[in-house]
């Protein structure tokens, strides 16, 4: 079972963030886009189509635990991913309208669950054994991690 204020900060939240990136991009020039001042982390451009693309995962992982019994969840590799779907190349606007779309759909199902269905769990693979509360969270987490990233790489001089 979620409390219910829990849960409301869980959802705007999780509203929030799309918004917030496309804020950060409308503001940032469109050369900042390639920089990588940190070459173990993604550029703006790869973190844009990142988000897009990890929005299928959430959902992914949400519906199973919502709809199968402690169901396995399995871990995917974001730089895998990068490459596969060639992140260096990727559409900003394309991919930040795929992020706003596929966020929709997420919220769509987290505002649709019944409380006590926060609590049903699954099987990571390698971080154990984790609830739809959890998942939430560490999206925010997550979410929140590339967003600060993005303001510091629109910030370098």
């Amino acid at each position: 079972m979620i409390n219910e204020a829990v849960r409301k900060y869980i959802l705007q939240g999780t509203a929030a963030s799309p918004t917030v990136l496309a804020y950060l991009l409308k503001n940032a020039p469109k050369q900042v886009y390639d920089r990588r001042p940190d070459p173990e982390r993604f550029t703006i451009r790869e973190v844009v189509a990142h988000l897009a693309d990890w929005e299928s995962v959430w959902m992914e992982r949400l519906s199973k635990v919502r709809d199968e019994d402690r169901p396995t969840l399995p871990d995917r590799d974001p730089d895998q991913m990068a490459k596969e779907h060639g992140y260096e190349h990727a559409d900003v606007g394309a991919s930040l309208r795929r992020f706003q779309e596929g966020r929709r759909e997420v919220l769509k199902l987290l505002e649709n669950l019944e409380p006590s269905e926060w609590s049903r769990i699954g099987h990571h693979t390698t971080r154990g054994t984790l609830s739809i509360h959890d998942l939430a969270v560490i999206m925010l987490g997550h979410d929140n991690y590339h967003l600060v990233q993005v303001t510091e790489w629109i910030e370098l001089p």
